[in-house]
């Protein structure tokens, strides 16, 4: 064999049809074999190799060359450098890239090429071809026939083209695309996506978290080890396909996409995501907490075939299709959603959530603290089909739907809610909630219906019709909203609502509370310590034995109500709050509390340490008619109102306060505080040591009318009267305003016709005479003048300097004398 060498310089080398040995040598050259089988070797620099006819063999070597391998059966290696490698014509190539980035281009024959290091680009052509990557990230495409394709190592683009190819990703990120063809794809290591295109195609995701994709024809998908995400058909339009398929997830968090046909997917261990999409599937989710869709998560209903669905063990969700399906949630907390259809849903153990949709629907909980919807929970009534509910046991929520539907709650503390339809309610055993509507707008439904607490602490709301509901054992709570509602709390503290209409409603025994409503309601609150409001309407309340809080409005707008009522708090520490009507309130025994708000009301402590206000609380309320109000025995706080009230303390130290008007105010026996608030009022303090104060208004003072008591007084703003009864005691004046007020003298046991004023400090003469001291401030009586001794009657702060027209002797029959 003939050999040829170059320069260093860029030479030009043509072969003849001898076989030769060319070399470029240094330089960028140009080396060409032309008809026999040559051996071209480039050297140094970017150099051009042509094969010629023969079976020639190309070396690149170092730098960036260009190898053309001809018409024969040639070998063509790359080298160092960047090269690209082209194999021409029909011929059987065999193509090295070797080190560097290399291109790799196939002709018409069956090629065999190897990438080698670094990042490569492989392109098959015509024939069927051999193409492996090697090391780097490669991008491999067989393009025409039917080829073998191997990735390598490193994170590689493999694509077959046409015909039915075989791609094995091996290790790395690799991405496959099978294209045309029934091909089969294996991902390998690492985290790969392989794509079957048209054609029945099996692909294997193998290791790592795959993406596989069917995409057309009936396709068989493994996802193997690793959390994958399996389609089959693609991600982009899932239900395109109607050929239906077969997918097995594997180990690992899966998720799978099936087609619009009839699929069969096992999601196998781990925390699986199926989605059926059309037709009658059959979906396993196997173990772990999976989440599986007989149609897809964003149109559930669109597929009407029906489907079976199983969660297998772990915390599943599961939701039905527009058909006729059967769920099983399994092992697990498993929510369970079927949709349109006459569904059949089984929670079985564990804590579940299970919600029918339309159509007859049948609910099984199971064991576990279950909740059940017979639509669903964000439109519970949309579903008017008849629809039935085993709650089973534990603490289980039941909604039913918008027809007549029956509601068992059995062992637990249940939440049974009925909508619309005359529904009926059993709580069973345990603390139970009972809706026969819903909690929101409880009044909708006028069907009515009926309910039973069971035992437990029960709350038990009705409907807008006439309801009957017995709370049965324990504290429970009743609302009977609208309609003539019969509600009956029986033991224990329960709470009892008759809302709109004429109830009943009865407390039982126990500490109740009963609220009236709009209507003229009957109230028996019975043994224990109730509070009954009784609303607008002609209430008829009786507290009973007990400390019991009884009011005929319904403590929030008080003056809204005139229609007035009758009330009586029995025995015990009572709170009684009168409506705007005139009320008639009787606290019997006990310290209760008597409010009796708008209107001229009458109010009555009798025994015990009461608080009585003719207004409110405060005495804010604008009550301008007026009432009378009497503390009895014990030690009472007592407020007018806005309008002319008669206020008596009667025994006991009591706390009379007059607010506006012009009020009477007697304090009686017992050391009293009097406060006269606005007006032009009356003020008497009565026996004992009594604290006055006048307020605004010329107000009368009265400071003793028998049996002594010294008094502290304030006459406020105003021209007031202080007068003085009894002369036996010592008062203490704090403001007294020599401009405006006065004293008036009132003896009706001397009868002396006149009385001296003497301002000196001392008394002149003998006449019966008030002597004024400016100096000390203290006024004194003396009956005698200058012959016998004084008695202080009061003393002034400030010691202001008073005229003897801040006096006025009068003499008056006792004005509580017979």
């Amino acid at each position: 064999m003939f050999q040829r060498f170059g320069t260093r310089l860029a030479d030009t080398l043509i072969g003849t049809e001898d076989e030769e040995s060319l070399y470029g040598g240094g330089g960028n050259d140009l080396v060409q074999g032309l008809g026999s089988d040559h051996y071209l070797s480039g050297g140094a620099g970017d150099d051009t190799l042509q094969g010629g006819d023969g079976a020639d063999t190309l070396h690149g070597g170092a730098d960036n060359d260009r190898l053309e391998a001809g018409a024969g059966d040639d070998r063509l290696f790359g080298g160092q450098g960047a090269d690209t490698l082209i194999a021409i014509g029909s011929g059987a190539a065999t193509l090295h890239g070797q080190d560097g980035d290399d291109s790799l281009l196939g002709g018409d024959g069956g090629d065999l090429a190897f990438g080698g290091k670094g990042d490569d680009t492989l392109l098959g052509g015509l024939g069927d071809d051999a193409l492996s990557g090697g090391d780097g990230n490669d991008v491999v495409q067989g393009e025409h026939g039917d080829d073998a394709i191997l990735g390598g190592t490193g994170d590689d683009d493999l694509d077959g083209g046409d015909g039915q190819d075989l791609i094995a990703g091996e290790q790395g990120a690799d991405t496959l695309r099978g294209e045309a063809g029934d091909d089969e794809l294996a991902g390998g290591d690492d985290d790969d996506r392989l794509e079957g295109g048209e054609g029945a195609d099996y692909l294997l995701g193998d290791a790592g978290a795959d993406t596989l994709l069917g995409l057309g024809g009936y396709d068989i998908l493994s996802g193997g080890a690793g959390n994958d995400r399996l389609y089959l058909n693609d991600d982009s339009d899932p239900s395109g396909d109607s050929m239906g398929g077969a997918v097995g997830g594997g180990d690992g968090d899966d998720l799978v996409w099936g087609s619009g046909g009839d699929d069969s997917v096992v999601g196998g261990r781990g925390a699986d995501t199926l989605l059926g999409h059309g037709g009658a599937d059959f979906l396993a989710g196997e173990d772990g907490d999976d989440r599986i869709y007989l149609n897809d998560d964003s149109d559930p209903s669109g597929d009407t075939m029906g489907g079976v669905a199983g969660g297998g063990d772990g915390n599943d969700l599961v939701w039905g299709s527009g058909g006729a399906d059967s769920v099983v949630g399994g092992r697990g907390a498993d929510t369970l959603l079927g949709h349109g259809g006459a569904d059949f849903l089984s929670g079985e153990a564990h804590d579940d959530v299970l919600m029918g949709g339309a159509g007859a629907d049948t609910l099984s909980g199971g064991a576990g603290n279950d909740r059940l919807y017979l639509n669903d929970d964000s439109d519970p009534s949309g579903d008017t089909m008849e629809g039935f509910v085993v709650a089973g046991d534990g603490d289980d929520l039941a909604w039913g739907g918008g027809g007549a539907d029956t509601l068992s709650g059995e062992r637990g503390a249940d939440t049974l809610v009925g909508h619309g339809g005359y529904g009926i309610l059993n709580g069973g055993a345990g603390n139970d909630r009972l809706y026969l509507n819903d909690d929101s707008d409880p009044s909708g439904d006028t069907m009515g219906g009926a309910v039973g607490g069971g035992d437990g602490d029960d709350l038990v709301w009705g409907s807008g019709g006439a309801d009957s509901a017995i709370g049965g054992r324990h504290a429970d709570t009743l609302l009977g909203y609208g309609g003539d509602d019969f509600l009956a709390g029986e033991d224990h503290a329960d709470l009892v609502i008759g809302g709109d209409g004429r109830d009943t409603l009865g407390g039982g025994a126990g500490a109740d509370t009963l609220l009236g409503g709009a209507d003229d309601d009957v109230f028996d609150g019975d043994v224990g310590n109730d509070l009954m409001l009784g609303g607008a309407g002609a209430n008829t309340m009786v507290g009973g034995g007990g400390d019991d809080r009884i009011y005929l409005h319904d403590d929030i707008a008080p003056d809204a109500i005139t229609t007035g009522g009758d009330a009586v708090g029995g025995l015990g520490r009572d709170l009684i709050w009168g409506a705007g009507g005139a009320d008639i309130i009787t606290g019997d025994e006990g310290a209760d509390t008597l409010i009796g708000g708008l209107g001229a009301d009458s109010l009555h402590g009798g025994a015990g340490a009461d608080f009585i206000s003719l207004s409110d609380m405060l005495g804010l309320l604008a009550d301008q008619d007026g009432g009378l109000a009497a503390g009895g025995s014990g030690t009472d706080t007592m407020l007018g109102s806005l309008g002319a009230d008669s206020i008596s303390g009667m025994e006991g130290g009591d706390s009379l306060v007059g607010l506006g008007g012009a009020d009477v105010l007697d304090g009686e026996d017992g050391r009293d505080t009097l406060l006269g608030g606005d007006g032009r009022d009356v003020l008497i303090g009565g026996a004992g040591s009594d604290l006055i104060e006048g307020g605004a208004g010329d107000d009368t003072i009265i400071l003793d009318t028998r049996d002594g008591g010294t008094d502290t007084v304030s006459g406020g703003a105003g021209a007031d009267d202080f007068a003085i009864f009894d002369f036996g005691a010592r008062h203490r004046i704090m403001d007294f305003n020599p401009e405006e007020d006065r004293f008036t003298f009132i003896d009706r046991s001397l009868g002396v016709a006149t009385f001296g004023i003497t301002l000196t400090g001392a008394p002149e003469g003998d006449e019966a005479q008030v002597v004024y001291n400016r100096a000390t401030g203290l006024l004194s009586w003396h009956a005698e003048g200058e012959q016998g001794d004084g008695v202080i009657v009061a003393w002034l702060d400030g010691a202001p300097d008073l005229l003897p027209g801040n006096f006025f002797i009068q003499i008056i029959p006792d004005p509580l004398a017979g």
